[in-house]
């Protein structure tokens, strides 16, 4: 499978209550329809909005739709030239059995400046698992272009994260890895933010009650500025 860009993420089982809940926020589901057994989950309704405007919903949550809901452990990139996609695809298999699945308790937060879905605590095994991810398919990775590099700066980053950026492609890893699922985009009024902390509240409270289980998944971007997509695992 070639594809414009790869990712691997930590998504709940789509047999979970979150998934189909979240697909319903985002306004899409990531798992094509034919990899779903038996049609997939059944399909929930969406968030109560109350006095948020639909079309204004949609907006703030544009990009998050795009990238599918997930947690990021290694963000998208480029196949590295001479790397081949059959050998990542392997790869993310033998390193989806291996890690099998973690429980981690989510709530929701918004703390990093958009709303998410974050760790209640700070569980070490999520840093650990992003790092073995970062690690293990960074052969896989291209360097990142100029133009990739000029865009990850217009974000102030402290010197350690352009350090990472250079290293790994991306700012947030290691020491600086932050775990969330985004749910919305960053939004800068204070009146929105609160009305979708309070929206987000209602929709995905009783899928939080106990710790959810996470497991390791393979994205791809099929084409640059499309969907991403999950790769169902070999």
């Amino acid at each position: 499978m070639s594809a414009h860009r790869y990712a691997i993420y930590a998504v709940p089982p789509i047999d979970h209550p979150l998934w189909p809940l979240a697909c319903a926020w985002l306004g899409r589901d990531p798992v094509p329809a034919a990899s779903l057994p038996d049609g997939g989950p059944a399909p929930v309704s969406p968030p109560d909005l109350h006095s948020l405007e639909a079309g204004r919903f949609r907006v703030l949550t544009r990009d998050a739709a795009r990238y599918g809901f997930h947690g990021t452990l290694k963000a998208p990139f480029r196949l590295a030239v001479g790397a081949d996609a059959g050998a990542l695809i392997e790869e993310a298999g033998r390193f989806i059995r291996r890690i099998g699945r973690i429980r981690i308790p989510l709530a929701i937060a918004d703390d990093l400046g958009f709303t998410a879905l974050r760790p209640v605590g700070t569980p070490p095994v999520l840093a650990e698992l992003a790092a073995a991810a970062v690690r293990t398919f960074e052969p896989f990775r291209a360097p990142l272009s100029p133009a990739e590099r000029a865009r990850r700066l217009k974000s102030p980053l402290s010197p350690r994260q352009c350090a990472l950026l250079d290293q790994w492609g991306y700012p947030y890893v290691m020491d600086e890895f932050r775990f969330h699922m985004t749910l919305a985009d960053r939004c800068d009024d204070p009146s929105e933010q609160a009305a979708l902390r309070q929206i987000a509240e209602g929709h995905f409270g009783p899928a939080l009650a106990r710790p959810v289980p996470l497991a390791v998944s393979l994205f791809v971007e099929p084409k640059a500025g499309s969907d991403f997509v999950m790769v169902p695992p070999l």
